[in-house]
């Protein structure tokens, strides 16, 4: 649904599986980069990212996307942080994650 372009049942599906998920911090995670990387709640984004991360605090994906949410947020530095933490910690090439902290650089660059 999602890359379909259809959020709103995208995000009832993400719904649906964090209730009958509710303790998994993988279905919190994966509403929550829903929500963070399609601007439709940011703050309830982060607050189940932080629930998911006091399950997992060294997971590197819930870890990913909390560096998505500080980009979102304005936060430039404490995400490029993140996530070159999240790069060094991970065994296996992500262009994605590549991607999102060429984004913060940049985002950073612009600042000057």
């Amino acid at each position: 649904y999602e890359t379909a372009n259809s959020l709103d049942e995208a995000e009832d599906h993400y719904r649906n599986a964090l209730r009958l998920n509710s303790n998994r911090g993988n279905s919190m995670n994966n509403l929550a980069r829903f929500l963070i990387k399609n601007d439709r709640g940011m703050d309830e984004g982060m607050d189940l990212l932080n629930k998911a991360l006091k399950q997992s605090p060294d997971n590197s994906i819930f870890l990913w996307t909390k560096g998505l949410g500080y980009y979102k947020q304005g936060n430039y530095q404490e995400a490029l942080n993140l996530l070159q933490q999240v790069k060094n910690d991970m065994s296996e090439i992500q262009p994605e994650l590549d991607k999102d902290i060429q984004n913060v650089k940049d985002a950073i660059n612009r600042q000057f």
